[in-house]
């Protein structure tokens, strides 16, 4: 699915109410090869993105902190390195200065809520 598809699905028009649970979703047809076509069934549930978006940023909020506590914890060095940007910084109090690495949270929010069928 591509971007535009993703931020169309989530429209009154595409929106499936089963009992309780709303979710939204399409059909799509796509070309497997030549001669065959697939027919692919896209949903997105909110609250399930809301979910996990939730999660990821508790998690990288705790790793934050973590570093401004200690920025050379060998123990989490690899979630740091993965979802955060620290510099020694003689300007400030700590000695470093820590950053979110923003793209990689995007890309692991990008398909949050989304599955086929």
């Amino acid at each position: 699915m591509t971007k535009s598809e993703c931020k169309n699905i989530d429209s009154i028009q595409n929106t499936i109410v089963c009992g309780e649970d709303t979710l939204r979703g399409v059909s799509l047809e796509r070309s497997w090869s030549k001669d065959h076509k697939l027919f692919v069934h896209v949903f997105y549930n909110d609250l399930k993105a809301t979910a996990v978006m939730n999660r990821l940023y508790s998690t990288v909020r705790q790793l934050v902190e973590e570093a401004q506590m200690n920025p050379d914890n060998g123990k989490l060095k690899n979630e740091f390195e993965h979802y955060l940007v620290i510099r020694k910084s003689p300007k400030n109090e700590s000695g470093y200065t820590i950053n979110t690495r923003d793209d990689v949270i995007a890309q692991e929010l990008e398909s949050a809520g989304y599955f086929s069928h």
